[in-house]
């Protein structure tokens, strides 16, 4: 069951209450941290792995609203993965394991994922400085945000999508 760990912020844009803590997932693929920012007067959900820090980003201009950017998420995840060179049944399962199954909403706790998260947005912000919002490419912000390195203390430091390759080759974790 997928789980999204939402910022009061992000829920107040939802008007989707938490009142939960986050549980211990199953899938490898399930915990998420949500939180929302704006460049100009656009706002933009962003969406972060809780162990790999894979990063997505969902303008709600895009999506329609808040809460319709959740709805969006699982297939963008999928495409992130056809770009990443997974298979296209690797993508279609992901896309099914969090399309099909009803989410849960819970509070954001961790606060370290919340700084990496402050620190992708300093990132994607600069990114696309001087970029007419319309005419940002948010596949490419997306890559260029999981290509930069983080610090680890166990790993030192690796980017988002080489966690998410080592975490994702490991058995029975798309499953």
């Amino acid at each position: 069951m997928p789980q999204y760990r939402l910022t009061k912020r992000f829920s107040e844009d939802c008007k989707i209450p938490v009142t939960s803590l986050p549980e211990t997932v199953v899938s490898a693929i399930d915990d998420w941290a949500v939180d929302t920012f704006t460049i100009g007067k656009n706002q933009i959900a962003m969406a972060t792995h809780a162990r790999t820090l894979c990063t997505l980003l969902i303008p709600y201009s895009l999506a329609g609203s808040a809460a319709k950017a959740l709805d969006l998420f699982p297939r963008l995840f999928a495409q992130f993965l056809l770009i990443c060179g997974y298979s296209h049944l690797e993508a279609e399962q992901a896309y099914i394991h969090l399309s099909e199954q009803p989410a849960q909403y819970c509070k954001t706790f961790d606060k370290s994922i919340l700084g990496v998260m402050s620190d992708f947005k300093r990132c994607a912000k600069s990114y696309i400085e001087g970029v007419p919002f319309a005419d940002v490419d948010w596949g490419e912000v997306v890559s260029y945000l999981n290509e930069i390195p983080v610090n680890l203390k166990k790993q030192g430091f690796c980017t988002p999508r080489e966690l998410l390759d080592s975490f994702l080759k490991k058995p029975q974790l798309l499953h």
